[in-house]
């Protein structure tokens, strides 16, 4: 999963040596380097999320949606069929569907509490980094200023690797697992109503 730590490494390294020896230029670089590194981690969980999700939730769909068709396919055949056999079989078959849609809405939850905690996280370093600036006479003191933001980033970058990316990690893990376990928990959820139905025929 480090793929998009991996992105965000790249980019603040690169912005780390690209200073412009202009200290108000430099302290607005420094306190949206922060923004750029939460927001960015955020930003690549957001869309590989949304991303796996839609193929899942596309994959368990099409299984349902091809079982909505064999019947429908299968009813003119049924001897014993009903009005009432039709609205059973859509309800179960919703079901399947709703069973998978909600397995993926509690994943995102879960991701979703860790990316909240990493907005508090980015609030509260910005505003450290604004205290910070009135510790200094930035015109005066430009080389300490310099060293003294670097090692806050420094230490902010060191917290999103080694506590928010592991914990996102954890958060989306059933992410990776429901790419092959949720459309075979659909399949076996189809699978069974229709057994049950097709006594009926």
């Amino acid at each position: 999963m480090n793929f998009f730590l991996r992105l965000i490494v790249g980019s603040v390294l690169l912005g780390s040596v690209a200073l412009a020896q202009n200290p108000l230029q430099d302290a607005y670089y420094i306190i949206h380097s922060y923004h750029r590194m939460y927001e960015g981690t955020k930003d690549n969980v957001r869309f590989y999320m949304a991303d796996t999700s839609r193929n899942i939730l596309d994959d368990c769909m099409e299984i349902v949606a091809s079982e909505i068709e064999s019947w429908s396919n299968r009813v003119a055949t049924c001897k014993n069929w009903s009005p009432r056999n039709t609205e059973a079989i859509g309800n179960a078959l919703r079901d399947c569907a709703m069973q998978a849609s909600q397995t993926v809405y509690n994943i995102h939850n879960n991701v979703y509490d860790e990316l909240e905690a990493m907005q508090e996280e980015s609030v509260q370093l910005q505003f450290a980094v604004v205290r910070h600036l009135r510790n200094f006479n930035i015109l005066e003191d430009y080389a300490d200023f310099v060293e003294d933001f670097q090692s806050v980033v420094n230490v902010a970058y060191d917290r999103l690797e080694h506590h928010f990316v592991p914990r996102l990690e954890d958060a989306l893990e059933p992410i990776l697992e429901a790419e092959s376990t949720l459309p075979q928990q659909t399949q076996t959820c189809v699978n069974a109503i229709s057994r049950k139905f097709r006594s009926l025929c």
